[in-house]
């Protein structure tokens, strides 16, 4: 997959990452694969609607306090 990644913008990519449609597949299936089996792990479910509400109340966090995210922001960029 990585060398297929790597080689296909040389291949007439037309300078794109990109992928061939065989790797494409194989990708896709993976993913449905590991989706499948994680979800099935009760711990990683757990997990998962755990890190979910983290992330829901971060988004409405900064929602409600703009000026601390930007304030956040700019000391990133400045730095």
């Amino acid at each position: 997959m990585v060398n297929d990644i790597i080689r296909r913008p040389w291949r007439g990519g037309g300078g794109r990452l990109s992928v061939t449609e065989d790797v494409l597949s194989a990708m896709v299936d993976l993913r449905s694969f590991l989706w499948i089996v994680s979800m099935r792990n009760e711990t990683v479910h757990g997990v998962f609607h755990k890190s979910t509400k983290i992330l829901k109340e971060l988004y409405y966090y900064f929602l409600d306090h703009q000026e601390y995210f930007l304030k956040l922001i700019e000391k990133r960029i400045s730095v």
